[in-house]
């Protein structure tokens, strides 16, 4: 088979959920701390600086950024923060860009992330994927 062609099938499924009729992309995080799990989504901002953190529990702050046009994501970044009485301290940035494997798992993106901070005693675990949203 012709290098192209299966980069081209390679990559299809990563991109076909982006160009779905009437479907956004969004990130699915999967995020848990003291084993509480929680499921939350990001979509695509305009501006960075708009998106909000979501508090985790009063110990951190978790953040992702979707960027690109047209319903299609250029790249994404995370951002775990954890919480001080000062203001929050940045623990780990993450960038990813296109083009994305494909989303077939909830770890796809990321893979498993662990997330220690002093004096907290207690990491943050999380792995997202990219989906679309109906």
């Amino acid at each position: 088979m012709h290098p192209v062609i299966r980069a081209f099938l390679f990559l299809w499924p990563a991109a076909a959920w982006c160009a779905g009729a009437g479907a956004a992309p969004v990130l699915r995080c999967e995020v848990s701390y003291a084993d509480v799990p929680r499921v939350l989504r990001f979509s695509l901002d305009v501006h960075a600086y708009d998106a909000a953190a979501v508090d985790i529990d009063g110990r951190f702050r978790f953040k992702a950024v979707l960027r690109g046009a047209a319903g299609t994501v250029e790249t994404v970044k995370i951002y775990v923060y954890a919480t001080t009485a000062a203001q929050p301290r940045m623990l780990q940035e993450s960038r990813y860009r296109a083009p994305f494997a494909p989303q077939d798992r909830p770890e796809s993106l990321t893979g498993e992330q662990t997330v220690y901070a002093q004096p907290i005693g207690r990491p943050l675990h999380y792995a997202c994927a990219l989906a679309e949203s109906p």
